[in-house]
């Protein structure tokens, strides 16, 4: 996904939760910065401007690296460690919506698993699959081709998973740190699918005269 362009010294403000414990509106504290002197790589290749910021909450620490060969706070942000997750501008906004809070809210696995869950249902409605349940519409959608079957498997499960915490399951009702990253990772693989990879397709060549 391709991060905003900011400066890099402006990261803090595009943070909405911190990549370690998950707070929101993190209060992120510059900590370090390279120096501003232009210094050889001994790769050959123009320098680089890093930051590093820690959270007010956890402690954890997050780096920037700036656009190569700015030696100041003006670079531009060209990479961010934890890396940074955004929706691709080619995800339509509802499925961008629950795509985001799911990832907002790893660190509370129950509410990240259920907004994955509303991701593949919001998915499959925006490919005309609008009526009965969301059972229904992965079944529905392996038969119109428009997943395969092991993908519908992989629905089900976050289906399933989702319905532990909406239900208040007796005996398994919260989801763990990793099935909430699991649910997540395959949410963003199918919008990945279904409205990414098209966009990149290259266009037909033209057909060629005929003699």
């Amino acid at each position: 996904m391709s991060l905003p362009k900011v400066h890099i010294g402006n990261v803090p403000n595009i943070i909405k939760n911190c990549p370690h414990c998950g707070v929101a509106n993190p209060r992120l504290t510059m900590v370090w910065q390279s120096g501003s002197a232009k210094s050889a790589r001994m790769d050959g290749k123009p320098p680089e401007y890093w930051m590093c910021f820690v959270c007010s909450t956890c402690a954890g620490i997050l780096t920037a690296k700036g656009t190569p060969g700015v030696m100041n706070q003006s670079a531009y942000l060209a990479k961010v460690f934890p890396s940074l997750w955004l929706p691709s501008e080619h995800i339509p906004e509802r499925t961008a919506n629950y795509l985001t809070q799911a990832n907002r809210t790893l660190s509370s696995p129950d509410a990240s698993v259920i907004m994955s869950a509303a991701s593949i249902d919001s998915i499959l409605k925006d490919q005309g699959l609008k009526k009965g349940s969301l059972y229904e519409r992965i079944n529905k959608a392996v038969d119109q081709g428009i997943i395969t079957k092991s993908m519908s498997e992989w629905a089900h499960r976050v289906r399933l998973d989702a319905n532990s915490p909406r239900h208040a399951d007796e005996t398994d009702p919260h989801m763990t740190a990793d099935e909430a990253s699991r649910a997540f990772n395959f949410a963003q693989a199918l919008a990945e699918i279904i409205y990414v990879l098209p966009s990149k397709m290259p266009p037909k060549p033209a057909p060629k005269p005929t003699a």
